[in-house]
């Protein structure tokens, strides 16, 4: 039901489609709603199929939920990041659940053009009526050749030896594609 929803969407981030008049007035009817000091586009300026460049990367980054988490070096790697979707599993699936999938234009970092991170919950619902959390399963990344963004190699140099730091991962690719 909300796939022609999303598709125009991501025809209008991609530059695909130039918004039209209502959309445009819808939308700051909202943003009225949502922020009082919001000023309205001037009326003469024509919408433009230009897309909204690294929009997922701006929604990512003002949403409550991630604003912390996302480090300059994840922002690197979701620039390419064109598309968020979510799929409910269907009933014959043993477990209740969802999936999102992360679609991405190509990048240096990795080879997938889609990450998906399926969320399963327990059979039984919990004692409020709500699903409980079973467990998380991500695809795994195929990183470019020296561009995983979970590694970090730093040479220490230590009476003519070098040595190599612990890994630090990046922590909102790692919620992406890694289970749990």
């Amino acid at each position: 039901m909300q796939k022609p929803l999303y598709d125009r969407r991501l025809a209008i981030i991609t530059g695909a489609a130039t918004a039209t008049a209502e959309e445009i007035e819808a939308g700051e009817q909202q943003s009225i709603k949502d922020d009082p000091d919001y000023s309205p586009l001037p009326k003469d300026v024509q919408p433009a199929a230009a897309g909204i460049p690294e929009f997922w990367l701006t929604a990512l980054r003002t949403h409550v939920a991630f604003n912390d988490i996302i480090t300059d070096r994840d922002a690197d790697a979701l620039k390419s990041l064109t598309d968020i979707r979510i799929e409910y599993l269907s009933n014959t699936e043993p477990k209740p659940g969802f999936k999102l999938r992360f679609f991405f234009s190509p990048n240096e970092f990795f080879e997938n053009d889609i990450l998906e991170k399926t969320y399963l919950y327990q059979e039984e619902v919990g004692y409020s009526g709500d699903f409980m959390y079973d467990r998380a399963i991500g695809t795994e990344i195929k990183w470019k050749e020296e561009k995983d963004l979970t590694k970090k190699f730093e040479v220490k140099r230590q009476r003519n030896k070098s040595e190599f730091s612990p890994p630090v991962t990046p922590r909102i690719i790692s919620l992406l594609a890694f289970a749990d």
